[in-house]
């Protein structure tokens, strides 16, 4: 161990100043990799394997406790996309010996490293995510005042990657539940994505109130992203929030809402559809796709008036609707409609030939 680290020291100084110009030359060359600040200070990330001639694994490991956090930055960012940032087992590569020990101790400690766009990319990397206390150092991370290293931990959080189980503690579930009320939106994302990835558990299950209020004076993208969340939750608080969902003004809130209730409530949802179908509300083809995931006899009346819809789709939703239904009446109507042979429902129906042969259809 002690010689590894006296090997990457004296590698350090020597690459101290041709070294980290040559990278900063590639880089300038092919495409600038850092981790430029967006709106209200996130950075977005781009990792981009510079142009760097002469310089390997090695050096850039060298270079991550160079003293400018830029060099330190893009030897990170080239180390991640190169991929040896992921822990030995994913590589196939057992035995990396002291110098991995020495690179996974750097890498903890850029955790902590003054520039913020460092520990952001740090937290994001496979080493720090994954492991003995990875959660542990990631929850640490969601204190940091910079928003973009706590969306990189949300994100690492998210990953499923902490353990054998992957997923999060009471405490970790908790955490995360309160990013949803973080200043920055894209945190506030990445958290809903998290919690979402682990969504059928009691814990997260735990914490629906919660997750329904991030539809409270949101943006669209983030009441989106709440729901989906919701939709993965098995609760009755769930389901009745989505259920109000289905009388937003935004139809793509809406489509999220129902797509979660398909499996769950699909009375409910049927009598919906129907409902909304009657009143001319949203798109008629959104509406008819979902009622052939859960179309029962009751939807019949309403698929056999819609045969002659002047949009072919909506008479093909309607057929397959009918067949999916399957009783004589259903059977009948699509039969009758074959007469005037309208391609659409024809394929719908899906029979062979002769069996509408034997209908007396010619």
């Amino acid at each position: 161990m002690k010689s590894s680290i006296k090997l990457l020291r004296r590698r350090a100084q020597r690459l101290g100043g041709a070294g980290a110009h040559a990278l900063l030359a590639g880089t300038m060359l092919f495409c600038f990799a850092s981790c430029e600040e967006a709106a209200e200070d996130v950075f977005e990330r781009r990792f981009a394997l510079t142009q760097s001639p002469g310089l390997g694994v090695e050096d850039h490991i060298a270079l991550l406790d160079h003293q400018d956090p830029n060099i330190r930055y893009l030897a990170l960012a080239n180390l991640l996309q190169m991929g040896a940032l992921a822990q030995p087992d994913e590589n196939g590569d057992e035995d990396r010996g002291d110098e991995f020990e020495v690179l996974t101790a750097t890498l903890r400690a850029l955790m902590a490293d003054p520039a913020p766009k460092v520990r952001a990319i740090a937290a994001f990397a496979p080493i720090n995510r994954t492991g003995e206390g990875a959660e542990e150092r990631l929850l640490t991370s969601l204190d940091d005042a910079h928003s973009a290293v706590r969306v990189e931990a949300v994100v690492s959080l998210g990953s499923g990657e902490r353990g054998a189980r992957g997923e999060l503690s009471r405490a970790g579930t908790e955490r995360v539940v309160r990013l949803l009320e973080d200043q920055n939106v894209l945190v506030r994302l990445h958290a809903l994505d998290a919690l979402g990835a682990a969504g059928s558990s009691q814990r997260v299950g735990a914490m629906t109130g919660k997750i329904g209020r991030a539809l409270v004076g949101s943006e669209i993208p983030e009441r989106l992203k709440a729901l989906e969340v919701l939709g993965r939750i098995d609760s009755d608080e769930a389901e009745s929030i989505l259920m109000e969902r289905l009388d937003d003004d935004d139809e793509r809130v809406v489509r999220v809402a129902a797509a979660g209730l398909i499996s769950r409530r699909p009375k409910e949802l049927e009598e919906w559809v129907l409902a909304s179908l009657a009143d001319g509300q949203f798109a008629e083809e959104f509406l008819m796709d979902t009622l052939t995931e859960i179309a029962s006899d009751r939807s019949r009346p309403t698929a056999i008036s819609m045969l002659d819809h002047p949009d072919q789709r909506v008479r093909s939703q309607c057929a397959a609707i009918l067949e999916q239904i399957g009783d004589q009446a259903s059977f009948d109507a699509l039969v009758a409609v074959l007469h005037g042979m309208v391609p659409a429902v024809e394929a719908a129906l899906a029979l062979p030939p002769t069996d509408l042969a034997s209908e007396g259809v010619e």
